[in-house]
């Protein structure tokens, strides 16, 4: 964030307070000086960017898997169901057929 950048987002902020009269009386308000408040200003406009940065990073639907699986007593009865559904074997069915475990 340069200088330029701060300044005119300050000057923005004067004005939409109402003038540099109603400015100054805010900052005595607040007890801040308006190198306090530039000084405010500009973290709070770095922030803004990281925030921006980051969420423009961000994709808005995350990609989703359909996950099922099938318990058996021993990795035997697995691996012998595997071999059967990686020969083509539908999996739903025969995830139906083999009786669930207690």
């Amino acid at each position: 964030m340069s200088d330029a950048e701060v300044k005119k987002k300050v000057d923005e902020a004067v004005e939409a307070g109402g003038g540099k009269d109603k400015f100054k009386t805010w900052l005595a308000d607040n007890s801040m000086t308006e190198e306090e408040f530039t000084k405010m200003l500009r973290q709070q406009l770095v922030a803004d960017q990281v925030v921006q940065t980051v969420t423009n990073s961000v994709k808005d639907k995350s990609e989703q898997v359909h996950a099922r699986h099938i318990l058996l007593k021993t990795e035997a009865e697995a691996q012998a169901i595997l071999a059967r559904i990686q020969k083509g074997e539908d999996f739903a069915k025969l995830a139906k057929r083999i009786p669930l475990m207690s």
